[in-house]
């Protein structure tokens, strides 16, 4: 009787540990390959099986028309093939089959084409009562349309293919969290219902599903129309909510949104992650860009080297010339340390042939970008993030008028805003257009809404600084002022663009000579 594909699936896993053993066993002779002598020690068939689990995670990889067969063993044979068993580096970082095993290697290809047509076969008789999703590697999002998802009743973006920098702005409860949450089940909510673990964020998930029987539909830049009822799902969309700074080594988000969706989420422990790393380099094995100098110099810019970090029995941390433990690190250090070296992990897992890591492609969504920053970090951040990851197109939410002064040239700026209870969308403003503003401009523009940028204290009664550049200037801006304050006395806080540049227009056609 054929066996089924999870029990294939688990045969192998025991078979990638029981090999595993051996090789760490093995003596260390500087002499002697290792890898040579494990598949000298074990019997072909057994080689050529562990052979083949590998090729079959290269093959997903590098080829998405078997993922469906290895998605569940990836994770293990990731592990191994970090190990550098069928690959070795030479000394210009090349990788290489072993010259031994070439006639392996050739016997292997050409079995993976026989057993992947028939595992097609065997796939059509179903293990477990979960439908099948196909995912989808890189791509970027061109436009969002959301309805029916509790207070986002209609709300379109459309065009943002081109901008790698988004950004969300709006104020408390307005629903930027929400538009978040609801990009992440466009994209992965077919996946997510029929194919997830239930993890408590994934239940959350589901609950937000079911309360709110939601449309969402998003289009990509390689024609793909992403929504809850299509059968695939984006593999590399990693979001992280406000509660991103916890972190755990074996009990983390599984799938790089959770955080997300429920606060008691952890994500990948930075320092075991970069121990690990640190253990391969030793003993040889470099991890393409993930060189653990390579992960260091990223964390240490994005700190704006304020922190050194070092390794001796453990990560070191020196602030200011005092070594400290991580723990001891600002709130700050440690929530970005946490999401950042998370995002760079997961990304490693899922594109193994990339060679450096500005080559990391994906989308980023991040809730409030700007948490626990102080404003001078916080201005410079970004630029570094697009300097590392010039390939991911980010999506952040903010309530901070800093955030927003740091943008790249490519930013593309949404308000959302609340009126009756109704989540709303102005127009966007473009980095292009708003590049010349100063900060004063930018907190009262309609992307914050502040009635004056003086400080309070000195706000008093009648006392109205005028920072026109001419008189004409000075009488639009008095009358558009008073409109503003007639406007604001029946409840309204906030005023769409379209609805200023009118009364602008109306104002100097009024005083127009």
């Amino acid at each position: 009787m054929a066996k089924t594909q999870q029990e294939i699936i688990d045969t192998n896993k025991a078979l990638i540990k029981q090999c595993i053993d051996k090789y760490n066993n093995l003596p260390i002779n500087p002499n002697i390959d290792k890898e040579l002598l494990l598949f000298k020690n074990f019997p072909k068939s057994v080689s050529l099986k562990l052979v083949f689990i590998i090729l079959m995670y290269k093959q997903e990889v590098e080829n998405k028309e078997l993922a469906k067969y290895s998605t569940q063993a990836a994770s293990t044979v990731r592990d191994l093939a970090r190990l550098g068993f069928i690959f070795q580096e030479n000394q210009a970082g090349q990788r290489t089959y072993l010259n031994e095993d070439r006639k392996s290697v050739r016997k292997i290809i050409s079995l993976v084409k026989n057993i992947s047509s028939d595992n097609k076969k065997n796939n059509k008789v179903k293990t477990t009562n979960k439908k099948d999703s196909r995912a989808i590697s890189k791509t970027f999002i061109d436009t969002i349309s959301i309805k029916n998802f509790f207070c986002i009743q209609n709300l379109e973006i459309n065009g943002i293919a081109g901008n790698k920098e988004v950004y969300i702005l709006g104020e408390n409860g307005d629903g930027k969290s929400l538009l978040l949450q609801a990009i992440i089940l466009g994209m992965k909510g077919f996946f997510i219902k029929n194919r997830a673990d239930i993890t408590p964020s994934v239940g959350y998930a589901l609950q937000l599903l079911r309360d709110s029987e939601p449309q969402i539909e998003i289009e990509s830049t390689e024609k793909h129309s992403f929504s809850l009822d299509e059968n695939f799902y984006l593999e590399n969309i990693f979001a992280y909510g406000v509660n991103r700074g916890r972190k755990n080594a074996k009990n983390n988000d599984k799938y790089g949104f959770g955080s997300l969706f429920g606060d008691e989420v952890y994500l990948k422990d930075p320092i075991e992650w970069l121990l690990d790393i640190d253990r391969l380099n030793a003993k040889g094995y470099f991890n393409f860009s993930i060189h653990l100098k390579v992960a260091i110099n990223m964390i240490e810019e994005l700190l704006d080297n304020n922190v050194k970090i070092s390794i001796k029995k453990d990560i070191v941390f020196k602030e200011r010339g005092t070594e400290i433990k991580f723990e001891q690190l600002s709130k700050g250090y440690k929530n970005v340390i946490t999401w950042v070296v998370d995002l760079l992990a997961r990304l490693s897992e899922n594109q193994t042939h990339v060679q450096k890591i500005q080559d990391f492609e994906g989308i980023v969504l991040v809730d409030e970008i700007g948490l626990h920053l102080h404003p001078k970090w916080e201005y410079s951040i970004i630029k570094k993030l697009r300097n590392w990851f010039p390939k991911i197109q980010f999506i952040f939410t903010t309530h901070s008028p800093v955030t927003i002064l740091g943008a790249s040239s490519d930013a593309v700026f949404y308000r959302i805003y609340k009126e009756e209870g109704i989540t709303k969308i102005d127009t966007p403003f473009y980095a292009d257009t708003i590049s010349n503003w100063m900060a004063n401009i930018v907190i009262t523009s309609p992307l914050f809404d502040l009635d004056t940028a003086r400080m309070r204290a000195f706000d008093v009664q009648n006392e109205e600084v005028d920072t026109s550049q001419d008189f004409i200037y000075h009488r639009i801006h008095k009358e558009i002022s008073k409109e503003v304050e007639e406007i604001r006395k029946t409840g309204k806080t906030h005023i769409p663009i379209n609805r200023i540049e009118k009364m602008i227009a109306d104002a100097v056609k009024r005083h127009k000579v």
